[in-house]
């Protein structure tokens, strides 16, 4: 069997828009941390449609995003005309100037290389500046990632053929990570929050159809359907509840300084 590489993920901006608002939402979560002032420049790193691009801004700073997938730039060039965005790769980028602050909100787990990360932030960032994120925690989102293994096993694919796309540390790596990278850890937590997959966005079929692709890859997709099925039948038991599919989700959030 052949082995997977590298994630094949399609990002269709006009559905993730529409059917996971929610990433956007909870991202709001780390502006207290982030703190943007005016006239700071700051990199969104991992920007995706540039809602959170566009809301530093309005504090007044110049803000750069950055993504890798040229769909979600195209989306939010045509959103956020008067801001700047980019195609880059996270683990190898270069900026023509030091920003004062990086953001970056539900991306770093898309990056398997933190180290390079880590680096590329280090780099960009002035003496001081501030490296603010939220990403998947160890365990984060366990009981869906068990039932694509599961259902994907039913369907004669073995695991070595799957590509999992995501990076969850744990507190502790992603901190020592961090401190080896030149940064000073000023908070850093771990917590748990169930989230929401609404009815009216398909629930876990459209969490699947926006985030995990490279599972569903090597399915012949007359197919695929029938396994997105399977694993809403067997992740029913552990993440549906009073009607609505609760999503798993744990998650890292961080403030480090540059030293």
């Amino acid at each position: 069997m052949k082995e997977a590489i590298g994630t094949k993920n399609q990002w269709k901006p006009e559905y993730y828009n529409q059917t996971a608002s929610f990433v956007a939402k909870y991202g709001e979560g780390l502006f207290p941390l982030l703190r943007a002032k005016e006239n700071e420049c700051i990199l969104d790193l991992g920007c995706g449609t540039g809602k959170h691009a566009h809301e530093i801004a309005l504090a007044g700073a110049s803000v750069i995003g950055i993504d890798a997938s040229q769909h979600m730039i195209k989306k939010a060039k045509e959103s956020y005309p008067h801001l700047e965005f980019r195609t880059g790769n996270g683990e190898d980028f270069q900026l023509e100037r030091k920003v004062d602050a990086v953001f970056s909100n539900a991306a770093l787990h898309w990056m398997k290389r933190p180290e390079r990360v880590i680096s590329s932030v280090n780099r960009c960032l002035k003496t001081g500046g501030r490296f603010v994120g939220e990403m998947g925690c160890k365990g984060n989102v366990a009981s869906i990632i068990q039932a694509l293994y599961q259902a994907l096993e039913e369907y004669g694919i073995e695991k070595k053929e799957i590509y999992n796309p995501w990076y969850f540390p744990s507190v502790g790596e992603y901190t020592t990570l961090l401190e080896q990278g030149g940064f000073e850890v000023c908070y850093v937590s771990s917590f748990v929050r169930p989230t929401e997959l609404a009815k009216e966005n398909e629930g876990i079929k459209g969490w699947i159809a926006n985030f995990a692709g490279d599972f569903l890859a090597p399915v012949d997709e007359s197919v695929q359907g029938e396994v997105v099925k399977r694993v809403e039948s067997i992740a029913r038991e552990h993440l549906y509840e009073n009607e609505k599919w609760i999503a798993d989700y744990k998650r890292l959030r961080f403030l480090a300084i540059k030293k």
